[in-house]
């Protein structure tokens, strides 16, 4: 099977990791990444879990932390022992570190956007060579934007695709 694969942010790299290790031609779209953003550095024990092994020579590049020390900023403090250590990443090197995972596997990474897939009157303005496409960039990408325009002409789809975002 061969799938495309919007967004190589954590969930895209890792769904192309799982797929490509299981057989199938998963192929990431993305031109930004990696790319440092100021949300997501902090790795659950939950999410941890869901990581692929780490390599010897290449360590998950976060660090674990198992207590936290919030301060009020007026002397006031409090400390939490945590019951699963979290990890603390920056998301450039997370992202960084899940797409070598995806590329060891043998998912291939393009570099470019891919600017719309969308059905209309005369076909697919660009057609992606995959059974399956799947957009994880959020709901305002070239990719689902096209999408909910054409949902929109049938209430019962749109009202669908507006419950499941």
């Amino acid at each position: 099977m061969k799938v495309g694969i919007v967004g190589a942010g954590p969930a895209g790299s890792l769904l192309a990791y799982h797929l490509a290790r299981d057989g199938a031609q998963a192929t990431l779209f993305d031109a930004s990444h990696p790319r440092e953003k100021p949300c997501g550095g902090c790795v659950t024990a939950k999410a941890l879990a869901l990581l692929p092994k780490a390599p010897p020579d290449d360590p998950l590049p976060a660090r674990f932390i198992d207590t936290c020390r919030l301060e009020s900023g007026e002397g006031e403090a409090v400390e939490i022992t945590l019951d699963q250590p979290v990890a603390i990443a920056a998301r450039r090197e997370l992202d960084s570190w899940l797409l070598r995972r995806a590329k060891g596997a043998g998912a291939l990474h393009v570099a470019e956007r891919v600017p719309m897939f969308a059905p209309s009157e005369d076909g697919p303005s660009r057609p992606l060579a995959a059974c399956v496409v799947v957009s994880l960039g959020g709901r305002e990408t070239t990719i689902v934007r096209p999408t909910f325009r054409q949902a929109a002409r049938d209430a019962e789809d749109w009202i669908a695709a507006q419950r499941i975002d």
